[in-house]
This record gives C-alpha cells, sequence and structure tokens, in this order.
C-alpha cells in the first residue's frame, strides 16, 4: 500500500476509506457511502453549539423523514428520499460553514458545489428536474425549524434523537445504501 503523506500545499483529502478526494477537480470514483456517513455523522450541526451533540447525518435523516412522511409526489418519492440524504453531502468533505458567513464565501460556494454535482452524479441523480430541489430545500428548512425550536426556544420535538457519533453513522450509512438501492430498482423498473 502506498504511504499518504500530508502536504499543506496539496488540494486533496484522506477519507475514512482510505481513498484521496482532490477538492478542486473531484472524481466519480472517489466518492463512497462509507466516507459521506463517516464524515456527516462526526460533525455538529449549527457549528456544535447545542446542548447535546446534533450531527449533521441525524439533520439529513430528518429531511428524508419529512420528505418520506409528507405530502411530496409519490412518483419521485425515492429520489426525493436520495436528495434529502444527500443534501448536504459535500459537507462531509470540506465540513459545514455557517450560513452568514457562507454567503459571502464564494470560494467555499464553489468547492461545495463541485463536490455536490460529483456525488449527485455518483449515485444517479445528477440530472433531476430542479423542481425537485426546491421540495428538498422546503424540508430541509422546515428540518432547520424544528432543530433551531428545539435547541433555542425550548420548543422539544420527538423527531429529534441526538444520536452518538457512532449510532449517527450506522443509521444514516444504512438509510443511505438503502435509498439507494431503492432508488436504482425505481430507476430499472421505469
Amino acid at each position: 500500500m502506498e504511504k499518504k503523506t500530508m502536504n499543506a500545499n496539496n488540494m486533496s483529502i484522506v477519507t475514512a476509506s482510505g481513498k484521496t478526494l482532490d477538492l478542486e477537480v473531484p472524481l466519480i470514483s472517489d466518492i463512497d457511502a462509507y466516507d459521506i456517513a463517516r464524515g456527516l455523522a462526526h460533525k455538529g450541526h449549527f457549528a456544535g453549539q447545542t446542548d447535546k451533540m446534533f450531527t449533521i447525518a441525524e439533520h439529513c435523516l430528518l429531511v428524508a423523514h419529512i420528505i418520506e412522511y409528507g405530502e411530496v409526489p409519490k412518483q419521485h418519492e425515492k429520489t426525493l428520499i436520495l436528495l434529502a440524504l444527500l443534501h448536504d453531502a459535500a459537507e462531509a468533505y470540506i465540513n459545514d460553514m455557517l450560513s452568514p458567513i457562507k454567503k459571502y464565501s464564494s470560494v467555499y460556494k464553489t468547492f461545495e458545489f463541485n463536490i455536490q454535482v460529483v456525488i449527485h452524479a455518483k449515485y444517479g441523480v445528477g440530472d433531476v428536474d430542479n423542481s425537485l430541489f426546491h421540495i428538498i430545500k422546503s424540508a430541509d428548512n422546515e428540518a432547520k425549524q424544528v432543530e433551531f425550536d428545539h435547541f433555542y426556544n425550548d420548543i422539544k420535538s420527538e423527531l429529534l434523537m441526538f444520536y452518538e457519533p457512532d449510532e449517527a453513522f450506522n443509521r444514516y450509512y444504512y438509510r443511505l445504501i438503502r435509498a439507494i438501492m431503492e432508488y436504482k430498482k425505481e430507476q430499472y423498473e421505469r
């Protein structure tokens, strides 16, 4: 096995699975569901400024739950669930940035966009109808409001489980694998 070396000038990262992802030119072959799950399960939502650990993986599971149990076009349900689980997937590789700062960081947004495009291509959702992303954004905003109210307005929600990182990883990873398989089966049957 080739020894990995650290290089501050290198624009790549080594992932949990041992792959090397070039952040400037990400390749589909370097994207891995394991790495996505691992990264999101070990990062706190709201910059970690919550009274309990709340991972980005759990946030994505909540968005998928809102899609699955909400009123969405049934012919797109499998696609929407997969998109919900992947909507923050780039953050597994480059971390999250607080919204008030992100809007001023065009460099971060470019990296995030490019990685997200490659992730969507990897799982076959790169060319879905743009209207589906509006549904995901709405569910994402609904989830963020539930989370925000729970942490900062003392409006508790039974939808939040507060999984420790290893549990968040397991739940997210297996839900993502199931969503990928269900989406591919649906595409095959069309």
